[in-house]
């Protein structure tokens, strides 16, 4: 989102998280992949609650918000916001035998770690760790759309926060900037171990989509995701 950099800096400067990044040449080649292998399999082990996802997740009448999205108009819409927004674009989209994997390029994101950097709120090297898959049917519609990411340091969960926020953009085409902000606010994407919900799915929906959101007990991994289909 245009406020990205202000945000992490915020976040950085209150939570003291300036943690300097590991980075080998094979999570490089990874990064797109790994962390959507990884964390999905997680929101589905993490917790009994998890891997029932789909029985929270309201239900409610049929919206056609989906009915044109396929992969090509995922990614020119999602490239739109992002170009309004400052945010990156999609750097290639990869057909697999689960779905399609969404790669972001990471030219914003590694502006905002220089202007943290530049302001001594970070050190080190920093990956991002956000991934995007896409469930695609027969028919090459767009079925459900997960993302997921990492809070294991302030840059890499504003990354993932802003990739939810522009994909309920995209679902709620004409919605006010703060109508969207407060249905990502309730999703508590920022919840820490001490919250009473870490490990268990948070579902809400609006008029584009139902989201289940899960972040993993830091015990076991610091990853985070959010499931997104069609409410029907």
């Amino acid at each position: 989102m245009k406020t990205l950099i202000l945000t992490c800096s915020a976040v950085v400067a209150l939570t003291g998280c300036g943690e300097t990044e590991r980075s080998t040449a094979s999570s490089a080649k990874t990064t797109s992949i790994a962390p959507t292998v990884q964390v999905a399999g997680a929101l589905a082990a993490s917790s009994p609650s998890a891997t029932t996802v789909a029985d929270v997740i309201p239900q409610a009448a049929s919206v056609d918000v989906w009915a044109d999205l396929n992969p090509e108009t995922f990614r020119r819409q999602y490239d739109e916001l992002a170009k309004t927004d400052g945010s990156d674009t999609i750097k290639r989209m990869n057909k697999t035998k689960e779905g399609v994997v969404v790669t972001l390029n990471d030219e914003r994101f590694q502006i905002a770690i220089a202007e943290m950097k530049r302001l001594d709120l970070a050190n080190g090297r920093f990956e991002s760790k956000l991934g995007i898959r896409l469930s695609v049917n027969g028919a090459r519609k767009v079925t459900e759309i997960r993302v997921v990411g990492d809070r294991s340091d302030p840059i890499n969960l504003m990354r993932f926060i802003g990739a939810v926020g522009m994909i309920n953009t995209m679902l709620n085409p004409g919605q006010d900037e703060k109508t969207n902000m407060n249905f990502i606010e309730s999703l508590n994407l920022m919840r820490g171990d001490d919250d009473a919900s870490i490990g268990q799915p948070v579902a809400s929906f609006n008029h584009g989509a139902a989201f289940a959101c899960v972040s993993v007990p830091s015990e076991k991994s610091t990853g985070l995701g959010c499931i997104v289909t069609p409410r029907s």
